[in-house]
């Protein structure tokens, strides 16, 4: 079993971890500025015996709740079983099944479920690539909640239905900029075709709030959070600019963002 021991456990120590995080370039963006994210972030991670900066990776926050990837579901049990969770697939197609086994601390002997595709597969563009993965993080969650619901209590995995909670209205006409297809990735400005997330340079005489509609706009075109989070990184200094400049817009921009990545979830396209 994994231990970490360089996790702070007194409050203060955790307090100074957290301000030190809020302060960095490498932590996501929504945890930028915000020491109470980063305290509840290291906070979780030593419930879960993992490293701080590498849970933050994983996690969001969308409307106050904490959101994790659906990869970590697996890692976060596995830090905290006798046993860790072993799969055996059998079967194809929607037939497909899983049966996942693990044993937790206490338990005489190990515990199993077992699952199909059809039961578990949303839209997300993943179960057409990596089908025995996909399952396996379906089956992770799926063994947590029965076995030990104690360790994933509180936590929503990002291709989880999220009960209550839709997607708020747009705020501004910076949050609704025209829609692209997902995957076309066009420069509104230059019209350049991009292959991938890349940073949008701020011309000389555009405003920010222009800058806003179109960054926000290629962000559309994600497929998926991951890629969202993608276009977040390679565009963090420029945002981090816009927030000493324009702090309104910069409000904007997030909040533009932060509801895209809601429609992503309840749409079970987050993974």
């Amino acid at each position: 079993m994994n231990q970490l021991t360089t996790t702070p456990t007194d409050t203060r120590a955790n307090l100074d971890l957290a301000r030190a995080f809020a302060d960095s370039k490498m932590v996501p963006e929504h945890f930028k500025k915000s020491i109470g994210d980063c305290y509840i972030a290291i906070g979780l991670a030593a419930r879960y015996r993992m490293d701080p900066w590498t849970l933050m990776q994983e996690m969001y926050i969308i409307q106050g709740k904490p959101m994790m990837s659906g990869k970590l579901s697996a890692a976060i049990l596995n830090n905290s079983l006798a046993e860790p969770l072993r799969p055996e697939y059998s079967g194809a197609g929607d037939d497909r099944t899983i049966v996942l086994t693990g044993r937790p601390e206490g338990e005489d002997r190990p515990l199993s479920v077992e699952l199909k595709v059809k039961d578990a597969r949303t839209q997300n563009e993943q179960w057409k690539k990596n089908v025995d993965q996909m399952l396996m993080y379906s089956a992770a969650r799926m063994w947590g909640r029965r076995y030990t619901p104690d360790i994933l209590l509180g936590i929503v995995f990002d291709d989880e239905e999220i009960p209550g909670v839709t997607a708020p209205a747009q705020r501004t006409p910076i949050a609704s900029p025209p829609t692209q297809p997902k995957g076309d990735i066009i420069d509104q400005l230059t019209g350049e075709v991009l292959d991938s997330p890349a940073e949008l340079q701020l011309t000389q005489d555009e405003k920010w709030h222009d800058w806003g509609k179109r960054f926000v706009t290629a962000v559309r075109t994600s497929p998926d959070i991951d890629s969202a989070d993608q276009w977040l990184a390679a565009n963090a200094e420029i945002i981090a600019k816009c927030e000493k400049e324009n702090t309104k817009v910069h409000g904007n921009i997030l909040a533009a963002v932060k509801d895209f990545k809601l429609s992503l979830l309840n749409q079970g396209e987050g993974t």
